[in-house]
C-alpha cells in the first residue's frame, strides 16, 4: 500500500503522489504543468482520512492501494488530460488500518501516518522546495514508544513548533504520547499520560487536538480506576507553562454518558469557547453530543445532545466517525455517519444566532451520500465553501460541498487515469 495525492485545478481533480498507501486530493488554481503520462490504475481506500486548505489549494489525504506499486506518484489533471508528474520512492508503506492527520503551516504541508511496524511517520512538502515530499520515521529517531495498531492521530502547528499525538503502550497500559519538533530544534517524544497524571485511553479511543490562546489541548476517551464507563478527558498545556495537566471533562459537565470508546471524537476552539463532539449512548440509542466550555470568565463545561429523541434528526450509525470545524462567521459544522436509511453522510450546522440545523445529504443525493461504516470523516471551510470528505461503500472517496453560490453539491473524487 502507498500514499497518493489527488487535486483539482479549477474544477478538475488532479493527483499528486505521496505513496501507494495514502492518497491525496487537492483543489487547485488553473495552471497545472503537464508532465509524464502514467499507467492506468484503480486505487481502493482504507479508513484513514485527513484534509486541509492552504495557499496551494484544498487537499484530502486517504489510504489506498494500487496493485503492487509502492512508490509515491504525482498526477495532475489539466483540462481534458490526466497526467503523472513524479515518482518518489518513500518506504515503508503505511498500514492499511492507519489513521491520518495533516495540516499546513508557513513552512509547508504535513501528513502523519502509522506504518506496518507501528512507527509514526511524518511526510513533509516544503513550500520552498516545491514538489518533493520527504518522509521521516519519527519512532525510529529515538527508539520511541511505538503506536498501538490503528492508533488515532491528531496534530497541529503553532509558534513553538509541530505537534503530533498518538496512543502507545507503557507497561501494558495505553498512554497518550506526543512527538514534538520545536522551532529550530529536533524531534522529541513525551509520554503525556505520565506528565499529566491522566487516565488511560481505552482501546479504540479517538484523539482530537488543537491550539488556542489558552494553550495546547488534546482530547480522548479514557477509563480511570476500576470503572468500565469511559469519559472524555482533556490533556492541556497552559500558555506560558511547561507542565501538562488533565481533567475529566465529562465529570466536569455533569452526568453525561459515553459509548464504548468509539473513534467518533472531534474538537476545536473558536471565539465563543472550546467545543468537543463525540458519540454517546443512552436509552434512545447512539447520539451526537457536544461538550462546551464558554470563553466567558468563570464558565463551566456543559453538555448538549445534538440529536435528541423526537427531534427528527437522524441518529449516528454505531461507531460513526466525526469531523468538526468552525467557520469565519461564528458558525460550527459537524459531519457524521447517520443511520436513517443505512450508513450515509449527514451534517449538523450551527448558525450564529439561529441555533443548530440538520441536513440529511442522502435526501439530496441518494446513493451518492452512502458511506462505508468504517470510513473516517474530514472537513473544513475555505473561501469557496464547506467541504466534507468520506469513503463510500465501494471504497471511492467522495466530497460533499456547500457552495456559497449554489448550495450543497456532491462529487466523486476520481482515482483513475483517463483511458
Amino acid at each position: 500500500m502507498n500514499i497518493y495525492g489527488l487535486g483539482v485545478y479549477g474544477k478538475k481533480w488532479w493527483r499528486r503522489g505521496c505513496r501507494t498507501t495514502m492518497l491525496r486530493l487537492s483543489l487547485m488554481l488553473l495552471g497545472a504543468t503537464v508532465l509524464t503520462l502514467a499507467t492506468h490504475a484503480q486505487q481502493t481506500v482504507g479508513p484513514g482520512l485527513t484534509s486541509f486548505a492552504d495557499q496551494l489549494g484544498e487537499h484530502v489525504f486517504y489510504i489506498g492501494t494500487n496493485g503492487t506499486l509502492s512508490d509515491v506518484y504525482e498526477q495532475t489533471l489539466s483540462p481534458g488530460n490526466f497526467y503523472w508528474s513524479s515518482s518518489l520512492d518513500i518506504i515503508p508503506s503505511a498500514a492499511s488500518s492507519s489513521a491520518l492527520t495533516g495540516f499546513a503551516d508557513s513552512s509547508g504541508e504535513h501528513v502523519f501516518f502509522e506504518d506496518t511496524n507501528k512507527n509514526i511517520h511524518h511526510l513533509f512538502l516544503s513550500f520552498a522546495s516545491g514538489s518533493t515530499w520527504t518522509d521521516t520515521n519519527l519512532s525510529a529517531l529515538y527508539s520511541s514508544t511505538h503506536a498501538v495498531a490503528g492508533s488515532a492521530l491528531a496534530g497541529f502547528s503553532d509558534s513553538s513548533g509541530i505537534h503530533v499525538f498518538y496512543i502507545g503502550v507503557y507497561q501494558s497500559t495505553q498512554h497518550v504520547y506526543r512527538f514534538y519538533l520545536p522551532s529550530g530544534g529536533t524531534w522529541n517524544n513525551k509520554d503525556l499520560s505520565i506528565a499529566g497524571g491522566a487516565a488511560a485511553p481505552g482501546s479504540g479511543s479517538g484523539l482530537a487536538a488543537f491550539v488556542d490562546g489558552s494553550g495546547e489541548h488534546v482530547f480522548y476517551r479514557g477509563i480511570e480506576g476500576t470503572t468500565t464507563d469511559p469519559d472524555v478527558y482533556q490533556l492541556y498545556l497552559s500558555t506560558g507553562t511547561t507542565k501538562w495537566n488533565s481533567i475529566n471533562v465529562s465529570a466536569e459537565a455533569g452526568p453525561t454518558t459515553v459509548d464504548a470508546l468509539g473513534k467518533g471524537l472531534a474538537a476545536f476552539s473558536d471565539s465563543s469557547g472550546i467545543h468537543v463532539f463525540y458519540t454517546d449512548a443512552n436509552s434512545h440509542g447512539s447520539h451526537v453530543s457536544r461538550l462546551y466550555l464558554s470563553s466567558a470568565s468563570g464558565s463551566q463545561w456543559n453538555w448538549k445532545d445534538l440529536t435528541p429523541a423526537g427531534s427528527g434528526i437522524s441518529l449516528p450509525y454505531p461507531g460513526s466517525a466525526l469531523a468538526a470545524y468552525p467557520d469565519t462567521s461564528g458558525g460550527e459544522h459537524v459531519f457524521y455517519i447517520c443511520a436513517e436509511l443505512g450508513p450515509e453522510i449527514c451534517a449538523l450546522t450551527y448558525a450564529n444566532g439561529s441555533g443548530w440545523s440538520f441536513t440529511d445529504l442522502y435526501a439530496l443525493f441518494l446513493d451518492g451520500a452512502q458511506v462505508d461504516p468504517a470510513s473516517a470523516l474530514s472537513g473544513f471551510e475555505d473561501t469557496n465553501g464547506d467541504h466534507g470528505f468520506y469513503v463510500n461503500p465501494s471504497q471511492n472517496p467522495y466530497q460533499v460541498y456547500y457552495s456559497f453560490a449554489y448550495g450543497w453539491q456532491i462529487q466523486r473524487i476520481p482515482t483513475t487515469t483517463n483511458p
